[in-house]
C-alpha cells in the first residue's frame, strides 16, 4: 500500500499536465492513515511536502460537510510533531504543472532548477519558497545554503527543505534555460499567493 503511494507522489512530481483534480484522484482515500504513516517514519520531518499534500487534499474535502472529527486528530497530530502544513502546496504544485518549458534539441543539459522551503513568514501562512539554478545537484546546492558563506543565499538561516514537487519535472536544463526559468517559477509562485523570491 505505502510503495503504490510514494509511487503516485513521484508520478504527480514528474507528470507536466496534471489538473488539481487529476491530482487529487492520485491520493489515497484516507488522509487520516497517510498522515499517521508518515509520521510514523524515521525521517517524517523530511517528509513535509508529503504530509502538506495530504492535508491540503483531506482539507478540500472538509470544505462544505464540517470538519470530521479524523480531520480534528489530524491536526492535533501534527500540533504534537511541531509541525505546520504548507497550506498552499497543492496550488503551488497545480502552478508549477501549467509552466512550460520550450527545450532545444541537441543542447548539453547540466544545470537545475530547484525550490526550498523557506520558514518566518506570517503566523497564519509561515512559509515561502526560494527559488534557484545551480550547475549542481539540488541536494548539493541545499546543502550549501545550509552551510552558509560566500555561496550560500541570505536567508539560509530560514530555510527549511527542498520541495522536489515544484521543481523535479523541469530538470535537467541548459544554463540558459534554467536562467530564463528561475525567474518565470518565481512570478507564477507570486501570482497565486505563494510568497516567492530567488536570486
Amino acid at each position: 500500500m505505502r510503495k503504490s503511494i510514494e509511487t503516485n507522489i513521484e508520478g504527480i512530481y514528474q507528470d507536466r499536465s496534471l489538473s488539481t483534480n487529476e491530482l487529487a484522484q492520485c491520493l489515497a482515500p484516507d488522509m487520516y492513515s497517510e498522515i499517521v504513516s508518515l509520521l510514523k517514519s524515521d525521517d517524517y520531518k523530511n517528509k513535509i511536502e508529503h504530509i502538506s499534500m495530504f492535508f491540503c487534499e483531506f482539507l478540500r474535502r472538509q470544505e462544505g460537510k464540517g470538519r470530521s472529527k479524523y480531520f480534528t486528530k489530524t491536526e492535533k497530530l501534527l500540533e504534537e510533531n511541531n509541525i505546520v502544513p504548507i497550506n498552499w502546496y497543492l496550488r503551488a504544485l497545480d502552478t508549477v504543472s501549467k509552466i512550460r518549458v520550450k527545450k532545444k534539441k541537441d543542447i548539453e543539459r547540466n544545470h537545475n532548477v530547484y525550490c526550498i522551503l523557506v520558514d518566518g513568514f506570517a503566523k497564519s501562512s509561515p512559509y515561502g519558497v526560494y527559488v534557484g539554478e545551480t550547475s549542481k545537484a539540488p541536494e548539493q546546492r541545499f546543502g550549501e545554503h545550509k552551510e552558509g558563506g560566500r555561496l550560500a543565499a541570505r536567508r539560509n538561516k530560514r530555510f527549511i527543505c527542498l520541495l522536489p514537487g515544484l521543481y523535479q519535472r523541469f530538470n535537467p536544463l541548459s544554463r540558459e534555460e534554467a536562467k530564463e526559468l528561475e525567474p518565470v517559477i518565481c512570478k507564477k509562485l507570486l501570482e497565486n499567493d505563494v510568497r516567492a523570491f530567488y536570486g
